[in-house]
């Protein structure tokens, strides 16, 4: 009897380390985008196994074993001193290596932020304080561009505030274009020269040359003529405009103000097969 229920019992603990085991296994994905003084030096999709004790560094070291031509170094001690020869410090002052998570800065070290399935790690070069964009497009119909950072500052006791702050004096290049934002972080830009997707960058330096906001994912951007406002172009938005042009749909004066897509001064069906034409382009 003993020895028939010492055999359920073992049978018991294998079948739940079998089941444990396999959920161990089950890959999870991440998204790791580093972004170096002047370019991007890695952007992909990890498939790891994560667990409550994974960390942002250990997500790092994984793209770093997997990339032959990708070489952090400094990960073993919690702290990058440099990513394929762009090191810390190079430009004399507080210069370095930062990072986020799901467009949020972290205030603790990368080994003791943990991972989660589907998150989105930015590691990026900036010279301290380095903004990190948030990008307001609710007003792109108009040319209207945001750009602001959560902020942290500190009092003298070290004590700090949060707060989101524009971003001022930088560069934006939408498309083939460039603007300065002003000292409210806002751009605008000439409608006229936007096409049916644009790409958005932006760029600033502090005076010792290091980048002191990161650089935004270089697919980043909007479509102009997106007349439901789901930032996409596709065949709802064809179907949009025809129920407008029939009287069974109505449009606000944002989705108006974009609906001229063949540019001819008139919104009729022209511009619905442009539309049209625009998704068959995409696709």
């Amino acid at each position: 009897m003993k020895k028939t229920i010492t055999f359920i019992t073992l049978f018991a603990l294998l079948l739940t380390s079998m089941v444990f085991s396999a959920n161990a296994a089950a890959d999870s994905e991440v998204n790791i985008r580093i972004e170096g003084i002047t370019s991007t030096l890695y952007q992909d999709t990890l498939s790891m196994e994560i667990t409550d004790s994974t960390t942002v560094a250990d997500a790092l070291s994984l793209a770093d074993k997997n990339c032959e031509s990708l070489t952090i170094s400094g990960l073993e001690n919690g702290y990058i001193t440099a990513v394929n020869g762009e090191t810390s410090a190079q430009f004399g002052g507080w210069d370095g290596w930062m990072y986020a998570v799901n467009d949020s800065v972290p205030e603790v070290g990368m080994s003791s932020y943990p991972v989660k399935d589907g998150d989105t790690i930015v590691l990026y070069y900036g010279d301290y304080p380095c903004q990190y964009p948030r990008v307001d497009l609710s007003k792109s119909y108009k040319g209207i561009i945001k750009f602001e950072s959560y902020d942290t500052t500190y009092d003298d006791n070290w004590n700090p505030t949060y707060s989101w702050e524009p971003i001022a004096d930088a560069t934006v290049t939408v498309g083939d274009s460039k603007y300065t934002t002003d000292s409210n972080g806002v751009v605008t830009v000439d409608t006229a020269n936007l096409s049916y997707f644009n790409n958005v960058q932006i760029e600033r330096k502090s005076t010792s040359g290091a980048p002191n906001v990161c650089r935004l994912d270089k697919s980043f951007g909007f479509y102009f003529n997106d007349i439901n406002k789901d930032n996409k172009i596709d065949i709802n938005d064809a179907t949009k405009l025809q129920k407008y042009l029939v009287n069974k749909d109505s449009l606000d004066d944002e989705s108006l103000s974009v609906s001229d897509v063949n540019l001819d001064g008139e919104i009729n069906v022209r511009d619905v097969t442009t539309i049209q034409r625009i998704i068959a382009e995409i696709g």
